[in-house]
């Protein structure tokens, strides 16, 4: 649709119109333009460009997905491993771990530079109190496929109010034996 704006072309995808760039935050000079009005050297960057797409369904096995995404996070800028389950294991209780990650008395009780506090380590330690706490008799190590089939297990179901009210009572009597001192991972 972007490469080739061809009335034949746009007519075998269903589209009037060629594909337009919009929403672009970083080079968003470029928003407003097709291809065709593109720089020729950009033109040809994109023409150049192999673009590889693996389709995944929701009939796809969560191990094949997150080995998958793990994979294919071999680039210059890596994700961590909770940022890969929270794509892979998509759902309530991704938004529940950031929950609890963001409760201002669990944030001021460890010590994390800037990039910590966002690539997924507080919802990682969160992770962490509740598969130890409720599964771990299935730890045998290593660490990483323990959290991912922990993480498996809770994205569907889980008691929702009953882990917050845990998490909730764990941080308030860390902070009270701990005081102004940090909760060190």
């Amino acid at each position: 649709h972007f490469l080739d704006p061809s009335d034949e072309a746009l007519k075998s995808l269903g589209k009037e119109a060629p594909l337009e760039l919009s929403g672009l935050e970083t080079i968003d000079e470029l928003n407003g333009l097709t291809y065709t009005s593109l720089p020729r050297e950009l033109q040809l960057y994109f023409a150049r460009t192999t673009l590889q797409v693996t389709a995944l369904t929701d009939k796809s096995d969560y191990d094949v997905r997150f080995e998958l995404f793990d994979r294919l996070n071999a680039g210059s800028l890596r994700l961590t491993n909770q940022e890969v389950r929270n794509a892979v294991y998509r759902g309530r209780f991704v938004g529940f771990l950031h929950e609890m990650a963001n409760l201002p008395e669990f944030k001021s009780m460890l010590r994390l530079d800037e990039e910590r506090m966002r690539d997924g380590t507080l919802e990682e330690t969160v992770l962490k109190f509740f598969a130890y706490r409720n599964d771990r008799a299935a730890y045998r190590g290593p660490i990483k496929p323990f959290l991912n089939e922990y993480m498996k297990a809770q994205r569907a179901e889980f008691p929702e109010e009953r882990f917050g009210a845990e998490f909730k009572g764990a941080v308030t009597l860390l902070k009270e034996v701990l005081g102004d001192e940090p909760y060190l991972r």
